[in-house]
């Protein structure tokens, strides 16, 4: 997990009438569990907070995956 904070205020017309700091934070933790010999099968969640959007919401994009070990 990654954590910065950024003016609200960037210098721009868009944001021009904020004020103050805002939290932004990033992550994405994996899980991986081997199921036979070099076969895993697993996900990975990528999450973001204040980092594509200025509003206060959890963005959360899960996946799933299988790894072959040669």
């Amino acid at each position: 997990m990654v954590c910065w904070t950024e003016n609200r205020d960037r210098g721009e017309a868009y944001t021009d009438s904020l004020r103050g700091k805002k939290l932004a934070m990033f992550g994405d933790p994996q899980v991986w569990v081997k199921v036979w010999k070099g076969i895993s099968v697993g996900t990975r969640m990528n999450i973001f907070y204040h980092v594509l959007r200025d509003d206060n919401r959890w963005q959360v994009y899960p996946t799933l995956g299988t790894k072959v070990q040669f």
